[in-house]
């Protein structure tokens, strides 16, 4: 699968915090970049839709500031100075957006939508796992839904899992979970292309 997410150097993935007097750590800081331009996509099955996708949903220990870095045993360890520069959600949130627009050619609006906003489909996500070790491997599951637009009928469902090998250090970290949301996009914009015919305007 192609790896549409792509970041930057550490230096571009790093935003190193000034020492400050209290006792709180202070960085270093992670953050997911834009993806880049998608080099293929659907474009002519999907020309026109629109879609509105769901703030995804993230388990637990993902939603923590704090990187969580899976243990051989399994168990999932926060770390103590390594954190996100954006909150979990919104930033993986913002990336699947940016990526399924990319992969699709449709145009893609995340919550909170415009006022009056109403998209042919409805994309949701929910993370299962979303957790992985430098060095070692990442592991993102879960389940994604995409609904009828106006109605919220559920149309298609399906679970996913992706395991993706990391590179070195956490900048491989990052560009792990950069890749893997790049493959879901992909997935999702197949499920997408064989949603059915659209609804008709003020229906």
């Amino acid at each position: 699968m192609n790896r549409r997410l792509l970041l930057g150097s550490a230096t571009a993935c790093l935003l190193l915090a000034g020492c400050g007097g209290g006792s709180a750590p202070q960085g270093p800081f992670f953050h997911l970049l834009p993806p880049a331009p998608a080099p293929q996509a659907l474009g002519a099955p999907l020309a026109g839709m629109e879609v509105g996708l769901r703030e995804v949903r993230l388990p637990r220990y993902a939603v923590d500031e704090r990187l969580s870095i899976l243990q051989p045993d399994g168990v999932a360890l926060r770390e103590e100075y390594q954190r996100w520069a954006e909150d979990p959600t919104r930033a993986v949130s913002q990336n699947l957006a940016e990526a399924l627009r990319a992969a699709s050619g449709a145009a893609v609006a995340l919550e909170p939508w415009a006022s009056g906003f109403e998209p042919d489909r409805r994309v949701e996500v929910e993370f299962t796992r979303l957790i992985g070790a430098p060095g070692g491997m990442l592991e993102a599951a879960g389940v994604w839904r995409v609904l009828e637009g106006r109605r919220g009928r559920e149309i298609l469902s399906e679970p996913f899992r992706l395991d993706l090998a990391v590179g070195p250090g956490y900048e491989g970290l990052m560009r792990a979970h950069a890749a893997s949301l790049g493959d879901l996009a992909e997935l999702l914009a197949q499920a997408l292309a064989r949603s059915g015919p659209l609804e008709p305007a003020g229906f």
